[in-house]
């Protein structure tokens, strides 16, 4: 919520949000990361549009839930 509110707090750790998709351990944590994403691609839509592949890329996660919750959240970005 910080990041939204703050843009210099999302540019520091818009990147940490990145890495723990791809390397992140926890499934609740990866599944929050992809909604606070995409979140921040609405407000800072510029910034964030170079992370969609990172995003993405949690479609083929070995979590169902995970999974789900990207689809969902891609496609709210979508309409």
């Amino acid at each position: 919520k910080l990041c939204l509110q703050h843009e210099e707090l999302m540019l520091k750790y818009l990147p940490v949000f990145a890495r723990e998709l791809e390397v992140g351990t926890e499934l609740a944590v990866r599944s929050n990361v992809v909604v606070v994403m995409c979140d921040l691609c609405v407000r800072y839509t510029n910034t964030v549009t170079r992370y969609i592949p990172n995003i993405s890329a949690c479609l083929r996660d070995k979590e169902p839930i995970v999974r789900e919750q990207t689809l969902i959240m891609l496609t709210n970005l979508l309409q």
